[in-house]
């Protein structure tokens, strides 16, 4: 199982999904095909242990990263800039992985497991927490709220600049694909947003 889901993402950073021939994954992976439907039925069957494996990552990076008492003390505009930055990188290095992930759910959200959207959950309760701190640099009257909507914002900015329109039809890349910019006006765009004011985010 290991092999196959590492084989696959090894390709995706390569081409897209729909673009990857079964043939090449078993060949990579070193895996018969009988094999391969005994443990996952279909190429579909991928899908769902591929998004396991990386929220398993995920989770592993975010446990430390989000841990509220590594922000405390820092700068709501700077929360903002460095959330964004490395939302930006992930994007970026699991782009193929990503867009799959993003194209099953949106065409199948019943294949979304209970366990899986638990951990979406508890992520988006994570961001959200480190994005409203102390609460004191946010003037929305719902903090907690905002802050989620927030990152609501920055997740659909990113699917389409960077994912190819997996969502909807492909859109304009703004700033020429130039990731520094994204992230300066991602960064302008929230904090006005949660604050009330726009910062000098070229930095």
């Amino acid at each position: 199982m290991d092999r196959v889901l590492a084989a696959t993402e090894e390709l995706l950073t390569e081409r897209l999904f729909e673009e990857i021939p079964l043939s090449d994954i078993l060949e990579r992976a070193r895996v018969s095909v009988g094999a391969f439907y005994a443990r996952f039925g279909n190429r579909e069957g991928l899908v769902s242990p591929l998004h396991d494996r990386y929220d398993a990552r995920v989770d592993a990076l975010t446990s430390r990263t989000l841990d509220p008492e590594r922000w405390r003390g820092v700068p709501l505009a700077e929360r903002v800039r460095r959330l964004a930055r490395y939302g930006i990188t992930a994007y970026r290095r699991n782009r193929g992985l990503l867009r799959a992930l993003v194209l099953e759910w949106r065409l199948h959200p019943e294949r979304i497991t209970d366990a899986q959207r638990v951990r979406r959950e508890e992520f988006y309760e994570r961001i959200a927490t480190v994005l409203v701190g102390d609460g004191s640099e946010i003037t929305h009257p719902d903090p907690k709220a905002a802050a989620r909507f927030a990152f609501l914002t920055y997740g659909a900015v990113c699917r389409e600049q960077l994912l190819d329109g997996a969502v909807s039809l492909p859109l304009p890349r703004v700033f020429g694909g130039d990731d520094r910019a994204l992230c300066a006006e991602l960064t302008r765009t929230l904090v006005g947003f949660l604050a009330g004011a726009a910062p000098d985010a070229s930095a």
